[in-house]
């Protein structure tokens, strides 16, 4: 059977989220709160949605012992080369109970729960156990995971996709031009999602990263600067794991390894 990659980031957000209240005492005093126990029934109910839409998707059954739970590092590398990634986010709080749920997690020997690896999101080890297990599904809501090779479950849209290699090469492509402003890459100046599409929709696969060198390279930008934003971009994938050593910043995307 194949193991489920849950986003548990997202399914954590979700859950705590859902389940805080504001209350108005009067005299302009307002306070936040959340129980954890409503966040932990929302947290199962959740889950019990993906197993039940995924049985619906692929006509399999699954159950929480196929889970693999994946929670990103306080750390993360990208901010060491880009402060400005998600720098938006450095002033806004996680939900009440947020830590309290995702220790809960943890704690509950019913879940298998992946070690955090220093410096990397959740999102990054997904990649690598993505692409080392081929039969694995990745559950999340995160788009960005179109750019890694591997059965991909959004859970958020309720799609299914098997994404070739190919896709993945094109995704990542894609979002190193168009940058994310979410996450506080701005990609290559002029390039929206249309004039994206129409660059790469024209060009062979293994002509991807010069097109794309030569759209930066148009807006007096560098291989350097597109690098820079495609580490911004990519998942780490397996072969990525090998170029350094656990506890080690990751070193920038290689154009000459992987496009």
């Amino acid at each position: 059977m194949a193991k489920l990659l849950i986003d548990g980031d997202i399914l954590a957000y979700k859950a705590s989220s859902s389940v805080q209240k504001d209350i108005d005492w009067g005299d302009g005093l307002w306070t936040c709160h959340a129980y954890l126990e409503d966040a932990v029934e929302q947290f199962r109910n959740l889950l019990d949605n993906i197993l039940f839409a995924l049985k619906e998707t692929t006509l399999e059954d699954y159950s929480i012992s196929d889970m693999m739970f994946f929670f990103s590092d306080e750390d993360n590398f990208r901010k060491h080369y880009l402060p400005e990634y998600k720098s938006n986010r450095r002033n806004s709080r996680k939900p009440t109970c947020y830590k309290a749920l995702v220790e809960w997690v943890y704690n509950n020997s019913e879940y298998i729960v992946i070690k955090p690896i220093k410096y990397l999101e959740a999102d990054d080890v997904i990649g690598i156990y993505a692409t080392t297990y081929k039969d694995a599904i990745i559950v999340s809501m995160d788009k960005d995971f179109k750019t890694i090779p591997s059965k991909f479950f959004d859970f958020g849209r309720g799609e299914f996709k098997d994404i070739t290699e190919d896709e993945s090469k094109y995704w990542l492509m894609y979002q190193t031009l168009i940058g994310d402003a979410t996450d506080g890459y701005k990609g290559c100046p002029t390039y929206g999602p249309v004039k994206a599409k129409r660059l790469l929709d024209a060009t062979p696969v293994e002509s991807y990263w010069d097109a794309v060198v030569k759209a930066y390279e148009k807006q007096g930008l560098t291989e350097d600067d597109a690098i820079l934003q495609c580490t911004m971009a990519r998942i780490l994938r397996k072969e990525d794991f090998l170029r350094f050593t656990e506890g080690e910043i990751p070193p920038l995307y290689n154009p000459k390894m992987y496009s």
